[in-house]
């Protein structure tokens, strides 16, 4: 049945969450508490609320277990050519995950589409990039093994507006060189210049989350194209490195499909491809 959210359901979908954990690579195996907490009081990494309204419902067996969600509201901001706005015009349906069921799909889906037409929400997202599980590293993309939800949302005349490659890299201690990395520490991230001598000649951002040992590479600024060719590879080198330092083991990367450039700085610094979001 597709009931409403209750907290006599908390650990049952706490269960369905770390289910799909070996599914969807880069989501945390954090404690009962930190995921609560993304379901329900999510914040970014300022500490503001990413929903300003989130229905959460359902579907449970007749054993009382859950076997999918669906979460959709208002979103307190989004994004539009990398500037944050306000737009009360736009509904998130921020995670629908469930059974192979056609049946339980649409049920799920008709609750979300009925109160954006209720709430006069006219545009319409789903599995919105930078609205998921803080526990996901605020990563909200359906990954490609989920393809009866691609297209259940299909059917509902969804269209896929972005497609990214998603890589990974596990942390080994590299050879130092003379380039220079420039660190500023905050709560959840790191954000890290990086210098040959007194040129910068890139930014990059990683997410951390907790007590995990993996991190997310979610910003890449490229300011020379040497940063392509021959000093690309050595600057990770010294960003690993410092990773290695602090306790960290795997760094997660993506890029659009068609961000070729950003997809070939990953490939010349030796990511792996682990799918598609």
């Amino acid at each position: 049945m597709i009931t409403r959210y209750e907290e006599k359901y908390e650990n049952e979908l706490i269960k369905f969450y770390r289910y799909l954990t070996k599914k969807n690579t880069f989501w945390l195996d954090a404690s009962n508490e930190e995921i609560r907490k993304s379901f329900f009081e999510d914040v970014d990494r300022f500490k503001n609320e990413k929903f300003n309204k989130l229905e959460t419902y359902l579907y449970v067996t007749k054993d009382g277990n859950v076997q999918g969600f669906i979460q959709y509201g208002e979103p307190a901001y989004i994004y539009i050519n990398g500037k944050r706005i306000i737009d009360d015009n736009v509904g998130i349906i921020r995670n629908i995950y469930c059974c192979k069921s056609t049946d339980v799909i649409h049920e799920l889906l008709d609750l979300a589409i009925k109160w954006f037409k209720e709430n006069n929400k006219s545009k319409i997202h789903c599995f919105y990039k930078e609205l998921g599980f803080s526990t996901a590293y605020s990563n909200g993309m359906l990954i490609d093994q989920f393809i009866h939800i691609d297209e259940g949302l299909n059917e509902y005349g969804f269209e896929i507006e972005a497609e990214h490659s998603l890589f990974g890299y596990p942390l080994y201690k590299e050879e130092e060189n003379s380039l220079e990395i420039r660190v500023k520490d905050y709560k959840d991230f790191k954000s890290i210049d990086l210098y040959k001598q007194e040129e910068h000649m890139g930014f990059i951002e990683i997410t951390t989350y907790g007590a995990s040992n993996l991190v997310y590479l979610t910003k890449i600024e490229i300011f020379t194209e040497l940063l392509m060719k021959e000093y690309g590879v050595l600057f990770f080198d010294k960003i690993i490195n410092h990773l290695l330092a602090e306790g960290f083991l795997f760094l997660f990367a993506d890029a659009n499909v068609i961000d070729i450039k950003r997809i070939k700085f990953f490939q010349n610094a030796y990511f792996a491809l682990l799918g598609r979001l």
